[in-house]
């Protein structure tokens, strides 16, 4: 159809990489589109000698990318944007939107991320899925899960090789870069209902058992050890932390989620975890 040259990055950065293809003047290709519907196109590199990229018949889409889970929680509804919400996708064949009526059965993959030292490799948690089903998770264990999809039988095969059997393969172009994929965060829940006075209030206070060296060692070690910007409030310090348990008590508020005043900006506190910080905070409170 086309060149593209990609060592004008000049060029590239000003259409921001998106390039368009007008086959309006040439008629071979729209006969040939014509008469094979079915036809796909492909990214050639003629250094490397192969394919860069190949249009597949199937296209998976989800509006749940990036998404966090609770370890203990529903395995069906998760926290996209600040929303509680189940995970689906949608399917597109040569540029139609299917129905689950007329799209073949999904099979949904899954790769256990963790630990990075012997990442899992992708097994099938369902090959019945459907476009608007929700993802269904074993979220009894806390790590990072990715999903990935393919429609695989004797009709519509799956691209050849796909998925990678391994995680690490996955994170590698073309795939991580290209392929269909919903990255899930199961964050680690305990249950600390004996450190509150009431631990069926939506507020819980601290009782006399959750002291700083709990809360420290559950919710605070790892951010005062991961991250610098800390030395500004020392999270060691129970003087500090007191000091500022009313700030902490608004900037944890998951009502705040999308907004840059939430804290841990990196999102990674479980809801047991925030409960027992948010305790002590208004522990800490009663005493000034």
């Amino acid at each position: 159809m086309r060149a593209v040259d990609y060592a004008d990055t000049a060029g590239g950065n000003a259409i921001g990489w998106l390039f368009d293809f007008d086959i309006s003047s040439k008629e071979d290709l729209k006969n040939l589109l014509k008469d094979h519907p079915d036809t796909t196109f492909k990214l050639v590199s003629e250094k490397v000698g192969g394919d860069v990229l190949a249009e597949v018949d199937y296209y998976f889409v989800s509006n749940q990318q990036a998404i966090y889970g609770e370890q203990h929680g529903p395995g069906s509804l998760f926290l996209n944007n600040g929303t509680t919400e189940p995970a689906t996708v949608s399917v597109f064949h040569l540029g139609v939107e299917l129905t689950a009526e007329n799209c073949p059965a999904i099979t949904v993959w899954q790769y256990r991320s963790v630990p990075l030292q012997s990442p899992g490799d992708a097994v099938p948690i369902s090959t019945t899925f459907k476009p608007g089903d929700h993802l269904q998770v074993d979220v009894s264990e806390p790590g990072n899960r990715l999903f990935t999809f393919t429609i695989n039988n004797q009709d519509n095969p799956a691209p050849v090789g796909y998925p990678p059997k391994s995680y690490s393969s996955f994170m590698n172009p073309p795939y991580v870069t290209n392929a269909p994929q919903i990255s899930l965060r199961i964050l680690p829940n305990e249950d600390y209902s004996r450190y509150y006075l009431n631990p069926a209030s939506d507020e819980p206070v601290g009782n006399d058992l959750l002291t700083f060296d709990i809360v420290y060692k559950h919710v605070l070690q790892g951010y005062y050890l991961l991250y610098p910007v800390m030395k500004f409030l020392p999270l060691n310090s129970p003087e500090a932390v007191g000091k500022r348990a009313r700030a902490i008590l608004k900037r944890t508020d998951p009502s705040i989620w999308m907004s840059t005043m939430y804290m841990p900006r990196t999102r990674d506190l479980s809801d047991s975890r925030r409960r027992l910080l948010q305790a002590w905070c208004r522990k800490a409170l009663l005493k000034q």
